[in-house]
């Protein structure tokens, strides 16, 4: 009798810890967590057939599109774009498998990183418009969540796909092509002096402190090398302020044609802005800034 009496208080005890184990599966995501491999669609995206890419995040939003075999930039400013990291981005897209379905319910989007957080990618390929809702985040670092458009199921999908932080990073960040053999003079002013590099029949001049030298040719050659093919670290949105240090290089082509480079010096970095692309203020690495603004004694024979 009393046995049965025990086990007649214990019953309400085991149900009461069954429904407490079932509420913390269910808010924990245990029941959306049984993959589910029926019924996985496909998705068919061939990288070389990739007309226009289009990526709306919640901090930005980039569209390009491949013109004549080359990719362009087209908002939210027009520029050539960086068409290795576009060309990644579209082989990732075209091995884009995927592997199982985590959720069904709409509620878990969040969980998942595939609400309002999460990117979309419409990709256009001719007639063939495919969007994809794509999370940040993935069952491990090789996977990722994925949605569908107007499908509501959540999936993982393999590989992860590396969503650009910011539009900047497919601009192409080329500044100029210059080479060293069409140049005739360099002129450039920084807060401590102003010299002077100029080409003549016997070689490169160097006028520094109102005296005009012979130049160390191959230090002159090496400079100019920078600006073959003078490549950015990135772009700067704001515009420095007008009381920052400023440096200014000024080439002279053969054909009398000048083109400037104003340094402003922040504290991390160094703004430029070109004479030659107007719509840009450019940013590079401060450990750039002795290549790039030289001390006029390592051109000196003296």
């Amino acid at each position: 009798m009393i046995d049965t009496m025990e086990k007649n208080k214990r019953i309400p005890l085991l149900i009461g810890l069954l429904v407490l184990l079932v509420i913390i599966a269910y808010a924990t995501g245990t029941f959306d967590a049984a993959p589910s491999t029926v019924d996985v669609p496909a998705i068919e995206i061939e990288a070389g057939g990739i007309d226009e890419i289009e990526v709306n995040s919640p901090e930005f939003s980039i569209r390009v599109q491949k013109m004549n075999g080359i990719w362009q930039v087209l908002e939210p400013i027009a520029w050539m774009a960086d068409s290795v990291s576009i060309n990644s981005f579209a082989r990732n897209l075209a091995d884009l498998k995927l592997e199982s379905v985590v959720s069904t319910n709409p509620e878990r989007y969040s969980r998942y990183g595939v609400d309002s957080t999460a990117s979309v990618v419409t990709v256009t390929s001719g007639e063939d418009v495919q969007k994809l809702t794509i999370s940040s985040k993935g069952s491990d670092f090789m996977t990722t969540y994925i949605r569908l458009e107007d499908d509501e199921r959540v999936f993982i999908a393999r590989p992860r796909i590396s969503i650009p932080t910011d539009a900047d990073r497919w601009r192409d960040k080329m500044i100029a092509m210059i080479p060293s053999q069409i140049l005739t003079a360099v002129n450039v002013t920084t807060p401590d002096n102003t010299f002077s590099l100029s080409k003549g029949d016997s070689g490169w001049r160097l006028s520094l402190d109102g005296r005009e030298t012979a130049a160390d040719s191959a230090a002159v050659d090496r400079y100019l090398r920078n600006f073959n093919r003078f490549r950015a670290d990135g772009f700067i949105s704001t515009v420095p302020e007008e009381d920052s240090v400023e440096y200014v290089v000024e080439l002279v082509l053969s054909t009398g044609e000048s083109l400037t480079f104003a340094f402003t010096e922040l504290d991390t970095e160094l703004a430029l802005d070109y004479s030659g692309e107007p719509r840009a203020t450019y940013k590079l690495f401060s450990s750039r800034k002795a290549t790039l603004i030289p001390d006029p004694t390592i051109f000196s024979t003296e």
